[in-house]
């Protein structure tokens, strides 16, 4: 039988080396999303404030377009649609139980933190205890609320070298998913179409109002194209109606 290595403590060493180089990427790629995400959606409400109302008279008119689009493709024959039965309706899709693949490893956290910190952050252990049995959150999202210190390289009094290691590595895997999990979504954000918007914002007034003048002398330029439109469809429509 093969000998398994034991676990030294230069081991747990280099394993919190990692911990705490992945505990602080999480945390700067946190503060690169958040501020991001505000100044998109800023960067929108007011590209909407400016562009909103002729957006919305678009869609007004696509809407009046698309019914009589109907009528003149179905003539003037009546509608020959029948309410169903009810026979041959779908029944609603049964939901399973949602497991939560973390529920061990956030108890193991949990006994953890209470075994080392003690009574001495009744507020963070209140707050992990009220969100572990919650299955949307996962093990990193816990992680990321422990400050690094004692919580994170203390040893409980009957924990071995051994299974700190392993809960150590548990935690190293958790929290390299939500690192990579992060990156990918800053990169989807870049993608996004409402940071093109922010990044004109960011270039000055100037820019930006150039920017709505031309985009909304182009929306006025398709809401006449689908007035035109409309127009038409009205007139064949009504033809239709007076030659039925």
């Amino acid at each position: 039988m093969a000998n398994i290595p034991l676990v030294t403590q230069k081991d747990v060493d280099i394993l919190l080396n990692s911990l705490q180089q992945l505990y602080e990427q999480i945390g700067v790629t946190r503060q690169t999303i958040a501020p991001l995400k505000e100044n998109m959606a800023f960067a929108y409400r007011e590209y909407e404030k400016a562009m909103g109302p002729l957006r919305y008279e678009a869609g007004r008119l696509q809407a009046e377009i698309n019914v009589l689009e109907g009528k003149v493709e179905g003539g003037n024959q009546p509608d020959t649609f029948k309410p169903g039965t009810g026979d041959d309706e779908v029944p609603p899709k049964q939901e399973g139980t949602f497991v939560d693949p973390d529920a061990i490893e956030k108890d193991v956290l949990l006994e953890h933190l209470f075994r080392v910190l003690g009574e001495d952050n009744d507020e963070l252990l209140s707050s992990l205890t009220g969100i572990c049995n919650d299955p949307t959150v996962r093990l990193a999202d816990m992680l990321e609320r422990v400050p690094w210190g004692t919580a994170w390289m203390g040893r409980g009094r009957q924990e071995t070298l051994s299974n700190q290691y392993h809960r150590l590595v548990a935690w190293e895997g958790a929290l390299s998913k939500q690192l990579e999990k992060l990156k990918q979504t800053a990169e989807s954000l870049h993608e996004h179409p409402h940071f093109g918007l922010w990044q004109r914002y960011e270039k000055g007034t100037t820019v930006w109002q150039a920017f709505l003048a031309r985009a909304a002398e182009q929306q006025k330029e398709f809401n006449a194209s689908l007035k035109t439109r409309l127009n038409n469809l009205q007139k064949k429509w009504a033809n239709m109606v007076d030659n039925a």
